[in-house]
């Protein structure tokens, strides 16, 4: 059996590998299915129960998903891309460390505490960590850092210049993009829920563009007047395109619905004609 999350509304679904038959998604108790969002799951041994992720970025958990009825329970509150090791622990990262904590496997819980193992392990923004594990205990991974954390800075084009920073302090970035004439940075910030905020680099200000609670909004794209925002939002099963005037004297005003994941790129030069993408369009 193969599990994955479908990209569209964060669905976590299983196919046979023999493709017999299609995907379907996975039982799950009603007060637990809002909040999928999971990623990378893990079957244990048995099959009878998976290890996924929810959350995102630095507010990530693992838990435990029970196939047979749908009960799900977190076991780790802040980590990321969990293993099972055949010494009995689970194995994942946080903040660019490897950890392990024991694991009973029968019970579906953790038995002690976490500890650190293997510390510089690449470990990306959306919190992919880049290492995997052999069956007889082998560790392959990638060196590197966290790539959860990082510093917005200036860089001049002229030869020796050094980067200047931009904004004040660490934190997670998504994607962004600068506005037409320099003075403002529209940027996606992951967490929980992705939100986008405006930073101000004239008037040293921060705005939110605002959000429901349980939306994520994402890969913000200027209008040539700097007078818009457009970006993706995504809420449960629906995603589509809205925009927002940058300087907050409007609602937040929906462009297009779409379930394919539609995300703005570029506007035309007179900003009446947005060019976006669609992913698994039906035509």
């Amino acid at each position: 059996m193969v599990y994955f999350v479908s990209k569209i509304g964060y669905r976590l679904q299983r196919i046979p590998a023999s493709r017999s038959t299609g995907a379907q998604d996975l039982p799950m108790t009603p007060d637990r299915a809002a909040q999928v969002r999971g990623s990378w799951p893990y079957a244990l041994p048995g099959g009878q129960a998976l290890l996924i992720c929810s959350g995102s970025g630095l507010t990530q958990s693992i838990d435990v998903l029970a196939l047979g009825t749908g009960r799900r329970r977190t076991v780790i509150r802040k980590g990321s891309y969990p293993r099972y090791m055949s010494t009995g622990h689970l194995v994942y990262a946080r903040s660019g460390t490897l950890y392990a904590a024991p694991f009973d496997v029968e019970k579906l819980e953790v038995t002690g505490p976490s500890v650190p193992v293997l510390p510089g392990v690449r470990t990306e923004t959306w919190g992919a960590a880049q290492f995997a594990v052999s069956d007889d205990g082998t560790l392959a991974f990638v060196p590197g850092e966290s790539m959860t954390d990082g510093t917005l800075v200036w860089m001049s084009r002229e030869p020796g210049a050094k980067p200047q920073e931009a904004w004040p302090g660490q934190r997670a970035y998504g994607a962004f993009t600068l506005s037409p004439d320099g003075r403002q940075l529209a940027i996606q910030i992951p967490g929980a829920f992705d939100y986008i905020s405006i930073f101000d680099f004239e008037r040293s200000t921060e705005t939110r563009v605002p959000r429901p609670g349980d939306a994520d909004d994402m890969f913000p794209t200027w209008t040539p007047d700097g007078e818009w925002v457009a970006f993706r939002r995504a809420r449960g099963e629906t995603s589509g395109l809205y925009r927002w005037r940058s300087d907050g004297s409007s609602d937040v005003e929906p462009l297009l619905s779409s379930r394919h994941a539609a995300r703005p790129h570029s506007f035309s030069p007179d900003g009446r004609i947005l060019a976006y993408q669609e992913n698994y369009p039906e035509q």
